[in-house]
């Protein structure tokens, strides 16, 4: 029986240490530029607000190249 593991890590140690793709599979759910920035505006807000921010879960796979994580689901 194969096993995987997992990593349950914070979005802040994400944008942090690695960067995100977006496989072109999922690209007929691309957001607009709007909604890209006012997430990360959100996002930043509540970082620098000490506040909390609930995201929701986002499924990666970590990449070929060191430092990526590949969007599954999320």
């Amino acid at each position: 029986m194969k096993t995987f593991s997992f990593d349950d890590i914070g979005i802040a140690k994400i944008f942090a240490n690695f960067s995100l793709v977006i496989p072109p599979h999922q690209r007929d759910y691309a957001w607009t530029n709007e909604e890209v920035e006012q997430l990360f505006s959100d996002v930043e807000a509540a970082y620098r607000g000490s506040s909390e921010y609930f995201l929701g879960t986002i499924v990666a796979i970590e990449g070929t190249d060191s430092g990526t994580l590949s969007v599954v689901d999320g």
